[in-house]
């Protein structure tokens, strides 16, 4: 009989240690996120595209950061509203009378439209209607240089060169976003604009930069330094983007007095107001809708704000919500009021369409303002 002896297990090696991975850090440059391990991020910045744009945008006079954001002093709250406190401030927005700007629908969109078609004819009935009333303050085809904030892919600045073809032939375009130039299809359907708009007028320019660092006199100067006045011209623009574009507003008008300027602002997006950049404190100080109304009642006012998107509910809370959005809108429009422009509020079109449908139109020429 053969005994078979079991062989020896032959040792096993010890395991190698676990290679400890550095923690990622992030790009250093503001906007950009990219993960980086830590030993890359010398050689990230040379090659870093935000950095570039960065550069590229500091490299022109109207580049000036932060020139319009607020100027400081008290920021954000560092506690919220107390509930007593708060149901005071909608009380008081409860008991406010006079024009409701953001008003419920009184209409409906045509039946048989499906969900793209209808957001399609939304944006188009938008656009139609705020050119039709920039049309109407007179400013197409004089020469002007017309600025689109947050142009996205300029459809706004296309609606107004379809509808006035001959009027806009002598007026210069620039639009601008934080964003790049859209590629591909948009949600609407068809390309960006611009090549369509060089067509139309008689020059067309993109830039790429944070209206919060833009000197909107010497862009005009450095983009069409012969034009007849400014033309700023913007469909929903965002919660404190809205501010930056009437602080730039009035800083153009100041420093071109002798020009005219002509200014149609869809606000939107109340709720992302900022205390810090409001343009106009003193005004909701003296409203009457809280004592000693600071940062913490002004945060509750932008997120009340919020109940009053629904265009088709009716009720007390949402008629709250859009009074607090009034509220905002009307502070704004005195502001401009307060530097020398006519200002004043219009419901562009109906709830149906957007519940951000009230338009903000300002106009000032030399010597003072004129009727609007």
């Amino acid at each position: 009989m053969l005994c078979v002896l079991p062989l020896p297990s032959p040792a096993r090696a010890a395991p190698a240690p676990a290679l400890v991975q550095p923690a990622l850090v992030q790009c250093p440059t503001p906007g950009c996120n990219t993960p980086l391990r830590p030993g890359r991020v010398a050689a990230h910045l040379l090659r870093c595209p935000v950095l570039a744009d960065i550069r590229r945008q500091e490299a022109h006079t109207w580049f000036v950061r932060g020139v319009n954001t607020g100027e400081g002093g008290e920021g954000e709250p560092d506690e919220p509203l107390t509930m007593e406190a708060a149901s005071l401030l909608e009380a008081s927005l409860e008991r406010r009378s006079g024009t409701l700007w953001h008003a419920p629908a009184s209409s409906a969109l045509p039946d048989g439209l499906g969900v793209n078609e209808r957001k399609r004819e939304r944006h188009r009935l938008q656009r139609r209607a705020i050119a039709e009333q920039l049309a109407e303050l007179g400013a197409l085809g004089r020469g002007r240089c017309i600025v689109e904030l947050g142009a996205g892919n300029g459809e706004l600045s296309l609606a107004l060169a379809e509808a006035h073809r001959d009027a806009v032939r002598s007026d210069t375009l620039v639009l601008l976003d934080q964003g790049s130039k859209p590629k591909g299809r948009s949600g609407h359907g068809r390309l960006a604009a611009d090549t369509a708009l060089e067509g139309h007028f008689a020059s067309v320019t993109r830039l790429k930069v944070g209206l919060e660092h833009v000197d909107l006199a010497a862009l005009r100067e450095e983009v069409a330094p012969s034009s007849s006045g400014l033309v700023v011209l913007a469909k929903h623009l965002c919660g404190a983007a809205s501010d930056y574009a009437l602080r730039a507003s009035v800083a153009a008008s100041v420093a071109a007095s002798a020009d005219p300027l002509e200014l149609l602002l869809a606000t939107c997006c109340h709720h992302r107001c900022s205390w810090r950049d409001f343009v106009n404190r003193p005004s909701l100080r003296s409203a009457g809708l809280a004592d000693g109304f600071g940062a913490a009642e002004f945060e509750r006012l932008c997120r009340v704000s919020s109940r009053g998107v629904n265009a088709q509910e009716s009720t007390v809370r949402a008629d709250v919500g859009r009074r607090a959005k009034d509220v905002l809108d009307e502070a704004r429009a005195e502001y401009l009021r307060s530097h020398g422009f006519e200002a004043r509020l219009s419901t562009f079109v109906d709830a149906s369409v957007t519940p951000e449908n009230v338009l903000l139109i300002a106009r000032r020429r030399r010597g003072g303002s004129e009727g609007l």
